[in-house]
């Protein structure tokens, strides 16, 4: 693949919305394109990748990527962006989604995570997502993968002692059941703990209970009505 794919990614460092703008912010590991694109394909994600939401709009409904449009040929990601339809967000949610890279691009679409993860850009996203009443959808190995870095770029964030001590709570926490969904509360952010959208275990189900949740968090607005440092489980 050529540097054309990169560069548009990197020129932003985050797919759909800006996180600075929306309120739900859908974690994954790395960003990845196949190798292999070219064409009406290619054309399509550098068009997605330089303007997220003006993508959405344009190509109408829950059409919100390019992996999930009629007639894209490849199959790398295209399950968690199926998968992430299920949420039932749409065209006029554009401004409000987020999908954000733990590990920022991937060259090979093999990015392993404990090679490397570029601290800017970990920084950078997290202090825009960890505040302003905002809901960050991480699956484990996301938070885990956070939270491996948490000692190296925790003097440049914002985050208490309590968000910490909270967020390190939500990734140890031990599911019950498999519908469990447990969520670490701040005084004006959230963190949803989920399946990976990629995960065979992600049903239909699961997508419609989390976004109950979501909707069950926004409505307390996640500010004065939501004591801090709470480990709800849903």
């Amino acid at each position: 693949m050529g540097n054309e794919i990169r560069e548009a990614y990197e020129a932003r460092q985050y797919q759909g919305a800006s996180p600075a703008v929306a309120r739900h912010i859908f974690w994954g590991t790395d960003a990845n394109f196949d190798s292999e694109l070219s064409g009406e394909n290619r054309k399509l994600v550098l068009e997605y990748l330089r303007d997220g939401p003006a993508f959405w709009r344009q190509h109408k409904g829950q059409k919100h990527h390019p992996f999930v449009v009629d007639g894209y040929k490849f199959q790398k990601g295209r399950r968690y962006h199926v998968m992430f339809q299920k949420l039932g967000f749409y065209a006029a949610d554009a401004e409000d989604v987020c999908f954000a890279d733990l590990c920022g691009y991937s060259e090979d679409a093999k990015f392993d995570p404990s090679r490397r993860v570029p601290l800017d850009h970990l920084v950078n996203l997290a202090r825009q997502c960890f505040t302003g009443g905002k809901m960050n959808f991480m699956p484990i190995s996301v938070l885990r993968g956070f939270m491996q870095r948490l000692p190296h770029v925790q003097p440049l964030l914002a985050l208490s002692a309590s968000d910490t001590e909270g967020v390190l709570a939500l990734t140890n926490y031990k599911l019950k059941n498999p519908q469990e969904i447990p969520v670490y509360l701040g005084k004006d952010y959230a963190v949803v703990r989920h399946y990976h959208f990629s995960c065979s275990n992600f049903s239909c189900a699961n997508a419609l209970k989390l976004r109950s949740v979501s909707r069950k968090i926004l409505s307390r607005d996640m500010g004065e009505s939501v004591r801090e440092g709470v480990l709800r489980v849903f």
